[in-house]
């Protein structure tokens, strides 16, 4: 499910599959957007909602950026991330063999250069590394890094 904060920044709703069930075409993921049966979901629910279950975590983030080749060195020269599937605009980027722990698209910016900070919207973005992340990547946990629209990339070992 896709909805918006207050802010503007889209939130994607979803339960990971098991990675047993993902379909790679060589080295990208196999992305697709299926409809979701409204239905069959409230028909799940096993109480009403009342908010985020305890443990919930924030699996991936997608980001709107100016230009894909910008963000793809970023993600994948200067933070070590694979580039997990390009699709129609966007690029996926994931390590560990995970699918994606981030997404860059141009579909509403394209063009778009540093963010104001003053501005509403994501101004940091906390990683936190596992054992799986790249060597590259946890050499440098502590280091302030920022992407080329200004969003700050604080790194820090995973308890």
């Amino acid at each position: 499910m896709y909805l918006a904060d207050p802010e503007g920044n889209g939130i994607e709703v979803y339960a990971d599959r098991p990675r047993a069930s993902w379909r790679w075409q060589g080295t990208e993921i196999a992305m697709d957007t299926q409809p979701l049966d409204l239905q069959a979901l409230a028909a799940r629910a096993q109480a009403p909602w009342r908010g985020a279950p305890e443990g919930s975590v924030i699996g991936h983030v997608h980001l709107q950026t100016g230009a894909l080749e910008a963000a793809r060195q970023f993600y994948t020269e200067d933070l070590g991330f694979d580039l997990t599937c390009t699709y129609r605009g966007a690029l996926f980027f994931g390590s560990g063999g995970y699918h994606h722990h981030l997404a860059t698209n141009i579909w509403n910016s394209w063009g778009a250069g540093p963010r104001d900070p003053k501005a509403t919207g994501i101004a940091e973005i906390e990683l936190r590394l596992g054992a799986e992340a790249p060597e590259a990547l946890r050499a440098r946990i502590g280091t302030d890094l920022a992407d080329p629209w200004g969003i700050r990339y604080r790194l820090t070992a995973q308890p």
